[in-house]
């Protein structure tokens, strides 16, 4: 199928959004402390939240440029991505609270809730390389 220029650069921008963040990902924090050590952290979580915007963003692109859906909000989104089939149950959830999390951290500052969301980005990130393989399965260049 093919695919618009809009699709087509926002999955390129997505694919290398989620490199970067894997990389940083792949360091290993344990050999840093004190400033360096927060501001990796920190990064990782700036990373996170703009793989998170591009997450939905795509999704969004990607239904209305194939299913012909719009869809206004991130959980729209990620709700309407399950319901064309695209994503089970396990992923839904986890884009959803992929979605939770991300709107916590640029809402509310709070040290405990910045730590439990550092330990679930492998696992959010594991989520974006799902949606990257399931909308690029669907479309091709």
């Amino acid at each position: 199928m093919e695919i618009d220029k809009r699709l087509a650069r926002k999955l390129d921008q997505y694919r290398t959004s989620i490199k970067g963040f894997k990389d940083l990902l792949a360091l290993d924090l344990t050999l840093y402390e004190g400033v360096v050590l927060d501001g990796l952290q920190n990064g990782l979580i700036q990373k996170f939240e703009v793989c998170s915007e591009l997450t939905w963003k795509l999704i969004k692109s990607f239904l209305f440029s194939v299913h012909k859906v719009d869809s206004k909000t991130p959980k729209l989104a990620v709700k309407e991505f399950y319901l064309a089939g695209l994503a089970d149950n396990s992923l839904y959830e986890s884009l959803v609270q992929m979605q939770d999390d991300r709107n916590t951290l640029s809402h509310l500052y709070d040290e405990v809730t910045f730590q439990e969301i550092l330990t679930k980005l492998k696992h959010y990130e594991s989520n974006m390389e799902q949606v990257l393989l399931i909308v690029s399965k669907h479309v091709t260049d």
